[in-house]
């Protein structure tokens, strides 16, 4: 009986330490994993044919309709492709500190705010929020650190180019069905 009783004592003084290792919120992280709409905060290369850019290194917004499946390829024309892309600085400039307001794609507008000192954070870390939104609906993202993700971004008349994300950024807003289908 001293065993089983000694094992649980054990058990139950070594989650204090286990917790304290994870993020702050494992529901909300959780629930960003899986989240049906990203949005990856990027500096990116851009390609041969980019319109719209001054052929430096620019920042944008790439979104995706549903979740990637996340590499750490920088560069390579195997990135994922966003479904969308949104320019909002050329030449590059930090995420960090700056609220950005950009026209998109649909008639939307694409919001951000990643507080300065966000880029020190480690990956995975809450850095920050956007918005997407359009008349009658806004749909919310957090954004955490990132750094490492490879992704392509293409508008078939405006920017293309090869990506790193500084911030991931996944939808927290409720799916609507709407949100496919016109995305």
């Amino acid at each position: 009986m001293l065993f089983p009783t000694a094992s649980l004592a054990l058990l139950l003084g070594s989650l204090s330490h286990l917790t304290s290792a994870l993020p702050l919120d494992t529901t909300l992280t959780a629930t960003a994993e899986l989240s049906h709409h990203n949005i990856y905060l990027a500096t990116c290369t851009p390609r041969d044919s980019s319109v719209g850019t001054s052929g430096a290194k620019f920042s944008a917004g790439a979104y995706f309709k549903y979740p990637i499946n996340a590499t750490e390829y920088i560069g390579d024309t195997k990135d994922p492709r966003s479904d969308h892309g949104v320019l909002v600085s050329d030449p590059a400039s930090a995420w960090e500190g700056i609220r950005y307001r950009a026209k998109a794609w649909g008639e939307k507008t694409f919001s951000s705010d990643i507080p300065a000192g966000a880029d020190s954070l480690e990956k995975g870390q809450i850095a920050g929020t956007v918005s997407l939104a359009r008349e009658g609906y806004t749909e919310n993202f957090i954004c955490f650190r990132d750094g490492k993700t490879g992704v392509r971004v293409k508008e078939d008349d405006g920017i293309r180019g090869n990506c790193v994300a500084d911030y991931w950024c996944p939808s927290i807003s409720e799916k609507r069905k709407k949100d496919d289908d016109d995305s």
